[in-house]
């Protein structure tokens, strides 16, 4: 079972101004993209990735025109995301009778994004079987 947190708030008029650094990705339902004005691809089964401007009140999608106008890749906003999440991905045993069982939890909203990452689950992946829900 995957949930999630976040809720896709879409402001109307003109898009939004944005920086090379302010540009992030985001893990979507790709139900919920079926609206979404912005770029986004598939990822795996049903979730996508969207290219986003965040603020503390909205998502804001990012246009093709955007893109082109500063030449970022999905790659940079990735980077960004690896950026502003600073720090390992570390859990604690889910109870005392399944102590490899791991849960892992976030005090931001961007535990479904750490899965781009790679970098920093890997190492929990090769000790056993990966399970992210």
């Amino acid at each position: 079972m995957v949930r999630w947190s976040r809720v896709l708030v879409v402001q109307g008029g003109a898009p939004p101004s944005i920086t090379v650094e302010s540009l992030r990705v985001n893990l979507f339902r790709n139900e919920d993209l079926r609206e979404w004005k912005g770029i986004h691809r598939p990822w795996i089964g049903p979730v996508g990735e969207v290219l986003v401007v965040e603020s503390v009140d909205t998502i804001d999608p990012v246009t093709r025109e955007q893109i082109k106008a500063l030449g970022i890749t999905w790659n940079r906003a990735i980077d960004n995301l690896r950026t502003a999440l600073i720090g390992p991905i570390e859990g604690r045993p889910l109870n005392d009778d399944v102590p490899e069982v791991q849960v892992a939890e976030f005090s931001d909203s961007y535990g479904a994004e750490r899965l781009l990452l790679h970098e920093r689950w890997t190492s929990i992946a090769a000790a056993g079987p990966l399970l992210a829900a």
